[in-house]
């Protein structure tokens, strides 16, 4: 996804969601899953852990 042009670039990030807010979200999702032993959940949740991850460093 492009960013929009702006003066300050930070503008942009500060209205999307952090990496640190979907890594919270996944372990919520990957804790909800061990609760009702579903692995797709859990298989998700890390696969969006580590997409999250990814996105953080290559920033």
């Amino acid at each position: 996804m492009k960013r929009p042009f702006t003066e300050r670039p930070n503008d942009w990030l500060r209205t999307q969601r952090t990496a640190a807010d979907v890594v919270r979200d996944a372990y919520a999702i990957q804790e909800l899953a061990k609760a009702k032993n579903r692995s797709f959940e859990v298989a998700s949740a890390i696969a969006i852990i580590i997409g999250a991850a990814g996105l953080y460093f290559w920033r």
